[in-house]
């Protein structure tokens, strides 16, 4: 088997074990509002499964991807899935919530919110 550079050779290597990944991810974003911890530490250690055995090479993907075209497209293509299939699932999982009882009121005094967009623009500033 021929690979045109590294970037060619991190494409055929990734592309399998990422499909993993995000099919072990799904499983995460739906679990129940009443999923217990033990559903959670189950549903996170699918995702640590799936991507532990291929760190090294996951790594090398968002180095080379840094500077190979080719690769940074693929790999944006994988994360822009991932941000879609989040965004589809939130709604459902908002109604979920809702209807379990919990909602931003329920938040523990003094946790942090998601930060603003000023906070988030500011931080990048410096």
């Amino acid at each position: 088997m021929y690979f045109e550079d590294k970037g060619d050779l991190l494409r055929a290597l990734a592309e399998d074990f990422i499909e993993r990944i995000l099919v072990a991810a799904a499983a995460w974003w739906q679990l129940p509002a009443g999923a217990t911890k033990d559903d959670l530490r189950r549903a996170m250690q699918a995702v640590f499964d799936a991507y532990l055995p291929h760190k090294v090479i996951m790594a090398a993907v968002v180095e080379v991807a840094s500077y190979d075209t080719g690769l940074r497209t693929l790999f944006g293509h994988l994360l822009e899935r991932t941000i879609g299939e989040v965004a589809a699932h939130m709604p459902a999982a908002r109604r979920r919530v809702r209807r379990a009882g919990l909602d931003r009121s329920a938040r523990p005094r003094g946790s942090p919110g998601w930060p603003s967009a000023a906070s988030t623009s500011s931080s990048r500033r410096r």
